[in-house]
C-alpha cells in the first residue's frame, strides 16, 4: 500500500519528501480502511466517534477529487470545510503524536 508510494518522490524530484514513516505516503481511502481496522485497539479513544473522523475523510476525499480531476474551482465554505476538518482531526490527535 504505502511502500511503493514512498519510493515515487525519489523518483520524481519535483514531489516533495513527506516522512521516515509509510503513514505519511497513505491516501485518504487507505487512512480510512487502516482506522477501520484497528478502530478498537487503536483509534477508538481518540476520535469522537466513527461516524465523526469517517464523514470528515470523505468529504475531505471529495473535495480533494474535485481538486485532483480538474473538476472546477473550490468555493469559500469548501475550502473552509478543508481548514476546519483538519483542525479537528489533529486536535483529536495532537497529543498522541508528539
Amino acid at each position: 500500500m504505502a511502500s511503493s508510494k514512498v519510493k515515487v518522490p525519489f523518483l520524481k524530484s519535483y514531489l516533495p519528501i513527506r516522512g521516515d514513516h509509510d503513514i505519511y505516503y497513505l491516501d485518504l481511502i487507505e487512512l480510512n480502511r487502516v482506522i477501520r481496522h484497528a478502530w478498537k485497539d487503536c483509534f477508538e479513544d481518540k476520535f469522537k466517534n466513527q461516524h465523526w473522523i469517517f464523514a470528515r475523510i470523505d468529504s475531505l476525499y471529495s473535495i480533494r477529487n474535485r481538486v485532483v480531476h480538474s473538476s472546477g474551482y473550490l468555493k469559500t465554505d469548501e475550502l473552509k470545510s478543508v481548514e476546519t476538518y483538519c483542525r479537528e482531526i489533529i486536535k483529536q490527535i495532537d497529543q498522541y503524536i508528539k
